[in-house]
């Protein structure tokens, strides 16, 4: 086993590089990631199909509708705004891993790693709780034995 100082160290690289590919992913201008891109839902020859709107100037009188949905017009926008900074994001992602059903489902890794430095309090349901009472019982039949023969009695056959 590990000792638990290299665990930590483990947890702290992993938590990490799961902070850098946020950031990567929501700090990159695309159309999701500027404030005034929303999506709506048209209906398109019977099929609803999402279509991203530039919704700067909605109020303005002179607005026009403009759709913003790849990349390319997203970083010519003169007016691209965040939707979030990197300290909105640190503060979510920490907040969201503070969680141990969010830590389980989306961060596998770290919530073993959280495991194993008792960090994490393992909760069992009813049956899953029965079901160790079960296994650690010693009136189980246990499975028979295999007797080993004796060399010479092998030799003889």
């Amino acid at each position: 086993m590990r000792p638990e100082p290299e665990v930590r160290h483990r947890f702290a690289q992993l938590k990490m590089r799961y902070l850098q590919r946020l950031f990567r992913k929501e700090l990159r201008r695309r159309p999701a990631n500027c404030q005034f891109n929303k999506a709506h839902m048209v209906n398109m020859n019977g099929q609803d199909v999402e279509v991203r709107l530039c919704m700067l100037g909605v109020d303005r009188p002179d607005w026009n509708v403009d759709t913003c949905e790849t990349a390319k017009q997203a970083t010519s926008c003169p007016a691209f705004m965040l939707v979030r900074n990197r300290e909105q994001i640190e503060e979510q992602f920490e907040n969201n891993i503070q969680e141990i059903d969010y830590l389980r489902e989306n961060y596998r890794d770290l919530y073993t790693l959280s495991w194993v430095l008792g960090d994490v309090e393992t909760k069992y349901t009813w049956w899953q709780r029965f079901w160790l009472f079960l296994e650690t019982r010693s009136w189980r039949k246990h499975p028979p034995m295999i007797e080993e023969k004796d060399d010479a009695e092998s030799e003889d056959e």
